[in-house]
């Protein structure tokens, strides 16, 4: 059986596909910011991309990108996260390392969504979390 994608959205810094059956998968690329202003700027398009998908299963894969703690970008990260998550019943975080684990499941426990979101460093798991076959974006 072959998976449908649909590009939702591609820049330096996000990639977005809606793959089928019924999954969002967003992508976060190694890209540094240049600056914060960069970072809203981003997010806007994101936030475009996602409106038209709320309600299917939502995969945010950060396994590609740097963790990044500083007070004004967490700031800032805040509000757009909120974005990111709102209306997506179901939704699984891939992270890389187990201190990308432990900061994403802060956020989401400060943001209110971690009894909807699972954290976890296994793709398949994540997929099963959003009750999707075991396959990788690309299809593997």
């Amino acid at each position: 059986m072959s998976t449908v994608r649909r590009k939702l959205h591609d820049s330096p810094y996000y990639r977005i596909d809606l793959v089928e059956p019924g999954v969002v998968w967003v992508c976060r690329t190694a890209a540094a910011y240049p600056d914060l202003d960069a970072l809203d700027a981003e997010h806007v398009a994101v936030e475009r991309a996602l409106e038209p998908v709320r309600g299917h299963g939502l995969l945010v894969d950060l396994r590609e990108t740097a963790g990044r703690n500083d007070p004004a970008f967490e700031e800032r990260m805040r509000t757009h996260r909120a974005m990111i998550f709102r209306d997506f019943a179901r939704a699984a975080v891939v992270v890389r390392t187990a201190i990308g684990a432990l900061q994403v499941k802060r956020h989401m426990s400060e943001d209110g969504f971690s009894d909807r979101v699972r954290v976890t460093s296994d793709e398949a798991e994540a997929l099963a979390h959003l009750g999707q076959p075991r396959r990788s974006r690309t299809g593997r």
